[in-house]
Order: structure tokens, then C-alpha cells, then sequence
């Protein structure tokens, strides 16, 4: 008995020993869980968020002298195995979560971390559902309808429009969003109510746009903004040029995309549209360091995907809340994120509204030659 109780205390001794080590070592290491689809359907997409990831952690390893460690947890692209990736990442006691690629990916997770009290930072979701309701989620993507209050701004401020021709496709919910968005700020930017009120709709696919084009011109703006697809508007867009208007055409980020240009052709030139990233704009000197790290890890020319850029600013989001944050623990790191000011990332300057939204720099993109190039960056107001 007493060698049975004498091999027992030193097995609980032994144990304390190692937890004490293991304790030891996490003081000197912060956790940031990799929450995303490493398999399945959307791996492509997902291992783009994470090389962003990693190439920032490449460059910036430790944070407050503690060493950053990558905690990986496979979603698969499915939304249970999403949840048991969750419970994973929780269970590793990280402290921090970045992911995932996916609205539904990320919502099967979001509570689970809410639960465990871990700041979830996503990096492409722009579905409003993944922040609502939930105080431990944050985005680095802007919003859709945040593409339209954008717009607004550029067409009233930079271009000293009085509003635009709103053109959006029936039955379409996003374009339906861009378009009251744009319409909303319009009427706040010019104290006019009637400034966004010229709504314009056509039919998917359709091939006449005469009628649309018609309305275009009674309405007398000299801009029109397309929510549509890449494909109906560049139709539009080569329409209007061959019956000879010359009004400016602003859209969204679904014209960067080949079909824009190959269907407008030169209709398209000085065509203008949103984006959430424009590698040809150095707008920060953040901006500046990725490209050039991108360029020795992928080669001088590499263009780096929005997704990769993105992630990389969500991990320097998550490094910058645990240098703020009043202790390293998941509660500290959510007020600090919570309490970003002008953040100034890859994708632009950026501060979380009371959702955990960016609100943020937005880069604007032009044909020029055949080409997408940066056109110009439209700064948000930050009060």
C-alpha cells in the first residue's frame, strides 16, 4: 500500500511538473487559431486566406516578445465538420481566431467561439449575418452595401455629381442592397432626397437594353451606377457608347473580371468599380512591405489575390489588439479590437463600427488600355 501511494504521488508530482512546464511555455506563446476549409469544395479559397496568414506571420512572428503560434483547424468545407473544427480550436485554448472562408463555414463556428469568449476576426465574408447579433466577431472585408455608400461619395465628392442613374437587375438581392446603399448616401451627401431616386431595372441576361438606356437619358444625370453583373453591364455599358453617350459608368467589384472587358471592349474604357483590394495602389506603407514580401515569396511579378492581402491584414488586426490589449485574454483582446482607430492595413485604413464592421478605405479600379488599374482610394470619415 504505502509503495502503491508513494508511485501515485510521484506520478501526480511528475504531472504537476509537466503542466507546470507546459504553463511555463504558454506564457511565452500566444495562440492564433487557423479556422478554415483545408479540404473540400472551397480548399482553394481556403488555403489563399491562410497563405496570407502565414506570409504575415513570416514576417512578423512574435508579438509583445511572445512567439506567435499557428493553431490549424480543418472545416472541410462542411458545416458540421465546421462546428467540430470550432470546439477544436477552443479546446487548444487559442486566443484568438482568424476564418473562415465561407458565410455558412463561419456561422456554423461564430457561436461556438462566442460561447468560449474568443475573438473570431473573418477575413472575406461580406454577408451581413456573420457579425450581427455577435460582439466577438469582427471583418476585415467591407460589407456589399458599404460598396455603394462609397460609391455615393465618389460620385458626389470626387466628381461633383448631384446623384446618378441607379441601374439594377430585377430580382437581384445584392445589386438590390449596392443600389439603396448608393442611393441613401446620395440623398445624405446632396440634401436632396429625389438625387437617388432614378431606379432603372432590366432583366438577367437581357439583350436590348434600349428601354433602360432611354430612362438613362430622360433622367439627365450625367453618372449611372450598375449593380449588376460584369456581363450585363459591360452589354449596357457598349450599348450606350455605340448610341453615343457619353455619361460616366460606376459599378462594383464584379466587373473585375475578364468578361467586363471582353464583352464592353473599348466601350469599356473609363469604366470605374469598387473593390475590396488593388495591389496597384500603395496606399499605406504597410501596402508598400506586402508587396515586396509577396514578390520574394512568389516572384517579382506575382500579383497577390484580395484574399491573400485580406488575411494578412486580419493577422496584423489580431497582433495590433494583443499589443493594445490590457492582458492576453480573450475578453482584453475583444475590447481592443473593438477600440481600433484608424488602422492602416494593406486593403487601407480601418476602425470597427458598433457591429465589429470595417469601416474603411475602399479602392477604385478603371479600364485603361484593356487593363483594370487603380483609379482611385476614397477615405472614409472617421466620426
Amino acid at each position: 500500500m504505502l509503495l502503491i501511494v508513494l508511485l501515485l504521488s510521484g506520478c501526480t508530482a511528475l504531472e504537476d511538473f509537466k503542466n507546470g512546464l507546459d504553463r511555463e511555455e504558454n506564457a511565452d506563446t500566444v495562440k492564433i487559431g487557423i479556422f478554415q476549409p483545408l479540404s473540400g469544395a472551397d480548399k482553394e479559397k481556403g488555403e489563399q486566406e491562410a497563405a496570407g496568414i502565414e506570409l504575415a506571420h513570416k514576417l512578423y512572428p512574435e508579438v509583445n516578445g511572445k512567439r506567435v503560434e499557428l493553431v490549424y483547424a480543418d472545416n472541410r468545407s462542411d458545416l458540421d465538420a465546421a462546428k467540430e473544427a470550432a470546439d477544436l480550436l477552443v479546446q487548444k485554448d487559442v486566443d484568438l481566431v482568424l476564418g473562415s472562408y465561407g458565410s455558412t463555414l463561419t456561422l456554423a463556428g461564430s457561436d461556438i467561439f462566442k460561447e468560449a469568449e474568443i475573438p473570431l476576426i473573418n477575413i472575406s465574408c461580406t454577408n451581413p449575418l456573420v457579425t450581427q447579433g455577435n460582439d466577438y466577431v469582427f471583418r476585415v472585408c467591407i460589407t456589399e452595401s458599404f460598396q455603394g455608400t462609397m460609391a455615393a461619395k465618389y460620385v458626389c465628392e470626387e466628381l461633383q455629381q448631384k446623384g446618378a442613374a441607379i441601374v439594377k437587375c430585377r430580382d437581384d438581392d445584392r445589386g438590390a442592397a449596392l443600389a439603396q446603399a448608393f442611393a441613401d448616401k446620395t440623398a445624405q451627401l446632396t440634401g436632396e432626397a429625389e438625387a437617388g431616386d432614378v431606379f432603372i431595372e432590366y432583366e438577367s441576361g437581357e439583350k436590348d437594353f434600349s428601354a433602360a438606356l432611354d430612362s438613362i437619358v430622360k433622367s439627365g444625370k450625367n453618372a449611372v451606377y450598375l449593380s449588376g453583373s460584369a456581363k450585363d453591364s459591360a452589354a449596357l455599358i457598349k450599348q450606350a457608347r455605340e448610341r453615343g453617350m457619353t455619361q460616366i459608368f460606376i459599378g462594383s467589384d464584379v466587373w473585375e473580371d475578364k468578361a467586363f472587358i471582353e464583352i464592353g471592349g473599348s466601350a469599356a474604357e473609363g469604366a470605374c468599380f469598387t473593390c475590396y483590394y488593388d495591389s496597384g495602389s500603395e496606399a499605406t506603407e504597410q501596402a508598400r512591405d506586402f508587396l515586396q514580401a509577396y514578390g520574394k515569396e512568389h516572384g517579382k511579378n506575382a500579383i497577390p489575390d484580395q484574399s491573400e492581402a485580406l488575411a494578412f491584414d486580419a493577422y496584423l488586426l489580431a497582433l495590433d489588439a494583443f499589443a493594445r490589449a490590457e492582458d492576453n485574454s480573450p475578453r482584453a483582446l475583444r475590447d481592443a479590437l473593438s477600440k481600433t482607430q484608424e488602422f492602416r492595413g494593406v486593403t487601407g485604413t480601418i476602425r470597427f463600427d458598433k457591429e465589429g464592421d470595417p469601416i474603411k478605405s475602399v479602392m477604385f479600379k478603371t479600364v485603361e488600355n484593356g487593363e483594370f488599374i487603380h483609379k482611385y482610394t476614397e477615405e472614409p470619415k472617421w466620426n
